[in-house]
C-alpha cells in the first residue's frame, strides 16, 4: 500500500518533450484513468487525483480522442465502476487497440481499492485479468501505483503488462517537493521523452521501465524500486 503520495511533475511546464501516438501508428488507444484521494473507509491521499488529472492532460494532448479517455476520480471511483469502466472499454478494443490502465490509491496484496474499497471488498487483480483475457486489444498496459505482490505474477497472464510503483512491502510515496507521487513523477518525465537516452525520438517501453527505476530508487535512496512483469517490446513516438 502506499504510503502518502503517486504522481507526477515537479513541472510538467519544465519538460519540453512531446510524445505522438501512444505506443505505435496506425492503432487505437483506448485510456482509463483511476484517481483515488479520498476514501470511505481508510485514510487520505493528497495528489492521486491530480496524478490522474495529469495523465489525462498527457494523452488528450498527444492525439488521443477524449471519447478515448475515461477517468474516475474519488466518489466516482467506486470498485464497481472501476470494473464496469475497465469491461467496458477493454471488451471493446479491437486487435488494433492499445489498453492503458493507470491506478493510483490504496491497495492490498491482492488487488486495488476503489473509493468504497475495504479489506474484503476490492478490485482484484484476478477480476481485471479475467476481463483483460476476454479483450482483443493488441497491447494491454497496466500501470498500478502501489506495490508488487508475489500473487500478481502468478494472476496475469504474458499478454498483460503490469507495471508496479513498487516492490513488495514497500510503501509508494508522495511527496511535497514534487507534489505528486514519485513514480508518477518520473513515470510522466519519460513519456514525455525523458527516458529516449539514445535520442532516437523513440521511447520504448524499455528504456521506460529502467529510467522510472532508476530514477525512483534514486530520489528515495533505493527505498522504493518500482517493478515490471510481463514485458512486452512496444513504444512511443516523441516529437
Amino acid at each position: 500500500m502506499k504510503k502518502i503520495l503517486f504522481i507526477f511533475l515537479i513541472a510538467l511546464s519544465l519538460t519540453s518533450f512531446q510524445t505522438d501516438t501512444l505506443i505505435e501508428e496506425n492503432t487505437t488507444d483506448k485510456v482509463v484513468l483511476v484517481g483515488v484521494s479520498r476514501y470511505e473507509h481508510f485514510s487520505s491521499w493528497r495528489f492521486t487525483d491530480d496524478d490522474a488529472y495529469r495523465l489525462n492532460a498527457f494523452h488528450s494532448s498527444h492525439h488521443v480522442p477524449d471519447e478515448n479517455i475515461t477517468v474516475l476520480i474519488d466518489e466516482d471511483a467506486e470498485n464497481k465502476d472501476i470494473i464496469e469502466e475497465v469491461t467496458n472499454v477493454a471488451s471493446n478494443c479491437t486487435d488494433n487497440d492499445n489498453f492503458f490502465f493507470y491506478f493510483d490509491g490504496h491497495s492490498i496484496p491482492t488487488g486495488i481499492l476503489g473509493y468504497d474499497g475495504m479489506v474484503d471488498n476490492i478490485v482484484t487483480y484476478e477480476r481485471l485479468e479475467k476481463i483483460l483475457k476476454n479483450s482483443d486489444a493488441k497491447h494491454k498496459l497496466l500501470i498500478i501505483n502501489a506495490p508488487y505482490s508475489e500473487n500478481t505474477e502468478k494472476t496475469f497472464d504474458e499478454n498483460t503488462t503490469v507495471f508496479f510503483a513498487g516492490s513488495e512491502d514497500e510503501t509508494t510515496p508522495e511527496t511535497d517537493g514534487l507534489r505528486q507521487t514519485i513514480f508518477g513523477h518520473f513515470l510522466i518525465r519519460g513519456l514525455k521523452g525523458a527516458a529516449n537516452i539514445n535520442d532516437d525520438k523513440i521511447v520504448t517501453l524499455k528504456e521506460l521501465e529502467s529510467y522510472v527505476y532508476d530514477n525512483v530508487r534514486f530520489y528515495t535512496e533505493n527505498q522504493q524500486n518500482p517493478k515490471m512483469i510481463n514485458f512486452k517490446d512496444f513504444e512511443w513516438k516523441v516529437k
